[in-house]
């Protein structure tokens, strides 16, 4: 395959990860700080938690059905523009919701927006078993790597710039990168029409077929399973940033400076994930799994010791170097170790449940930490930061002299409970490395 096509199938993942990048990114955080500002972070959790319901449950069903899909468009881009549609509409749901400050109508959208993305997903999780050859999977993936990585930093610097002062805006962007992206995807993906007739779903064996998939296929089953530890982890850290600028770095501005902070760890991210792909393909999957775990693991130990935007730029830059590593192999040992292959959006669908299933474990256990340790009083949090104490303390205090009003702020966070989420996410980071050398088929 040529470089422009593999371009051109990673089109979607940019736009998948823009919207994305955006949400989990500075978003969610800040608009959970302006709907619900005196539960942010444990509404944060349970929106994230409940979202991936249908992130968990669609590629399932979706998979299935574009595996024998014999539209003349082909088996995924029917999916892909229904999902497509749904998504767009979810969006404004959303973009309305955030406009009439109503939290409620916010979660409708955003459970609204999983079932559209994860359609489109299901869908497009079958394009590179299709149509990559099997010695190029890794350069695809690397491609598919910095894709994410590039669509996640524009995202994040782009929207933390303006969420705080225009959030509506926020929306109007993501609406319009995600149809222009979905659009060039539907038009570039060169898919053949699969040639009927197609047998019948017995929807009983394939609920029992989907557990088989890992009870039965031992290398596939420990892809799964040290893929599902990397992203507890990472759900467990990514979507409280905002917070830990906030409140452990004290920061005037969390969203535009978290924004930036996830640009330049992306930087880093790009560039390993660009070398990273194709050196799978030559020493092997696992080697790079073994040393970007152990960098990602070591690196969230490193940010508990973070007390200054400096230091925690350059940890967050290595460790965005091990987990652009990462992802450049995460979609190729998946294809390497699928099942069947003639049913390859199916089995991806249950490996994607690896990624959704800690959307629902990391941001629950992390919300409900820091939940348990608020700061009240913020001038007993300045204490805790001594370096920050005076700059803090001067930061809370009008022109006047007095003290704002702590009713109406956001509820902060203590920072041993941020040390915790960075000790329990290192844990999952070193394990879903060591695991790996149970997989025999995969070098």
């Amino acid at each position: 395959m040529k470089t422009f096509d593999h371009i051109k199938l990673s089109f979607f993942w940019f736009a998948f990860n823009f919207v994305w990048g955006a949400f989990l990114g500075p978003v969610l955080a800040q608009e959970m700080s302006r709907l619900a500002p005196q539960s942010s972070a444990q509404t944060l959790g349970l929106l994230l938690s409940l979202g991936a319901i249908p992130a968990l449950l669609i590629p399932l069903v979706v998979g299935v059905l574009s595996d024998r899909c014999t539209s003349k468009w082909g088996r995924r881009r029917p999916y892909m523009l229904v999902g497509g549609i749904m998504s767009i509409g979810s969006l404004g749901i959303m973009y309305a919701a955030s406009g009439a400050k109503n939290i409620n109508l916010y979660f409708v959208g955003y459970f609204a927006l999983q079932f559209g993305m994860n359609t489109v997903l299901a869908a497009y999780s079958g394009i590179i078993p299709d149509l990559v050859p099997e010695n190029e999977r890794g350069k695809a993936s690397g491609f598919m790597g910095v894709m994410s990585n590039v669509a996640t930093l524009i995202a994040a610097v782009g929207t933390g710039l303006i969420v705080k002062n225009n959030p509506i805006f926020v929306y109007q962007v993501i609406i319009v990168v995600y149809t222009i992206c979905l659009g060039l995807s539907l038009i570039a993906i060169p898919e053949t029409p699969l040639q009927g007739p197609v047998p019948k779903i017995n929807w009983n064996k394939f609920l029992g077929s989907l557990w088989s998939v890992l009870r039965d296929n031992h290398d596939f089953r420990w892809v799964w399973i040290t893929r599902a530890l990397m992203m507890v982890g990472f759900y467990s850290i990514s979507p409280y940033i905002t917070y830990f600028l906030r409140d452990q770095l004290l920061l005037p501005n969390p969203a535009a400076t978290g924004g930036i902070v996830l640009g330049l760890i992306l930087v880093g991210a790009t560039i390993s994930a660009i070398v990273g792909g194709s050196l799978s393909d030559k020493l092997g999957r696992k080697t790079i799994v073994y040393w970007s775990t152990g960098i990602i693991g070591t690196m969230a130990l490193a940010f508990i010791l973070a007390h200054s935007l400096i230091v925690a730029i350059v940890f967050g830059i290595i460790f965005g170097i091990g987990y652009g590593a990462y992802i450049s192999v995460d979609w190729a040992l998946g294809a390497d170790t699928l099942p069947d292959k003639r049913a390859a959006a199916k089995d991806m669908a249950v490996w994607h449940i690896a990624m959704v299933l800690p959307q629902q474990v990391g941001p629950l256990i992390a919300g409900k930490v820091l939940s348990t340790m608020p700061v009240s009083d913020h001038v007993a949090l300045s204490r805790q930061v001594g370096d920050f104490r005076e700059g803090f303390i001067s930061a809370m205090q009008g022109r006047a002299g007095g003290i704002v009003d702590l009713a109406n702020s956001p509820e902060r966070y203590m920072p041993f409970g941020f040390a915790i989420i960075f000790v329990f996410a290192a844990v999952c980071f070193y394990l879903s490395g060591y695991l790996l050398k149970n997989i025999r088929g995969v070098k």
